[in-house]
């Protein structure tokens, strides 16, 4: 009978870390909304790193252009 109340007091000092299957079916829920989220918000600062790019890309290109005018207007300038 010592034991069985031996096996009892350490239960009851364990069973509050111990997990059951519905704490680890919970925490799966959890996870998998969390992952959701991380998908949802990777994909958005995705989206966002593509504006950026396209702006970037814009603005050299126009300055290339704009510098192509200003060299062709002093080669003009120059022969005159």
């Amino acid at each position: 009978m010592k034991s069985n109340k031996t096996i009892d007091v350490k239960f009851d000092d364990k069973k509050d870390t111990l997990a059951t299957k519905q704490d680890i079916a919970g925490l799966k829920l959890v996870i998998q909304q969390l992952r959701e989220e991380l998908k949802v918000e990777m994909l958005a600062i995705r989206v966002e790193m593509e504006k950026r790019f396209d702006n970037i890309l814009m603005w050299m290109i126009g300055t290339m252009i704009a510098l192509v005018g200003i060299v062709v207007g002093i080669l003009k300038l120059s022969s005159l």
